[in-house]
């Protein structure tokens, strides 16, 4: 009945929607993680979403968009500026005060 995926996603993410995380896309991509890319990591500032991949997918595999920019500039795909771009503006899309202080 379906990939890994599928049954990832229709029996534990989505079986009954009170369980469901508030977005079908979140879901979708925990699931395709779990069993299709399994070598990617979730990116989210979601609490539900972030703690049903946790679940599913295990540590180290379920990161904050400001991870996500410090990996990018550590692999070279972005500068220190354009880092910091993305910190202001994630932080002003989420009216925190900036990234992290774990991540000074």
């Amino acid at each position: 009945m379906g990939s890994p995926a599928e049954q990832v996603y229709s029996r534990r993410l989505r079986p009954r929607s009170s369980h469901a995380t508030k977005n079908a896309g979140e879901d979708e991509s925990i699931a395709l993680l779990a069993h299709e890319i399994t070598d990617g990591v979730f990116v989210t500032v979601d609490g539900k979403a972030a703690l049903s991949a946790l679940v599913e997918l295990g540590p180290g595999r379920v990161i904050s968009p400001f991870d996500c920019w410090r990996w990018l500039r550590d692999r070279g795909f972005i500068d220190a500026n354009d880092c910091r771009a993305l910190d202001d503006r994630t932080s002003k899309h989420l009216c925190l005060v900036g990234p992290p202080q774990r991540l000074d």
